[in-house]
């Protein structure tokens, strides 16, 4: 008998990644205070372009499960 599981590997592994690159934009807020309050203009600059990358990121895989659920392959 062949046992499945709730989840595949590839969507859980997409909804793992999301959860984590919201976390880490989550803490890249309290970096960017950081900086600002260091007066670190480069290291500012550097957060705030990277939580954008992030952003991005975030966005194309939010995107991608949206997609696999009304496409039916959320299994």
């Amino acid at each position: 008998m062949v046992k499945k599981c709730v989840v595949c590997n590839t969507n859980y592994n997409l909804i793992k990644q999301l959860a984590k690159i919201s976390q880490l934009m989550w803490n890249m807020d309290s970096y960017i205070k950081d900086a600002k309050n260091d007066k670190d203009k480069e290291a500012e600059k550097f957060w705030q372009s990277y939580k954008k990358d992030c952003l991005k990121n975030a966005e194309a895989m939010k995107a991608l499960l949206i997609k696999r659920v009304k496409a039916n392959k959320f299994r």
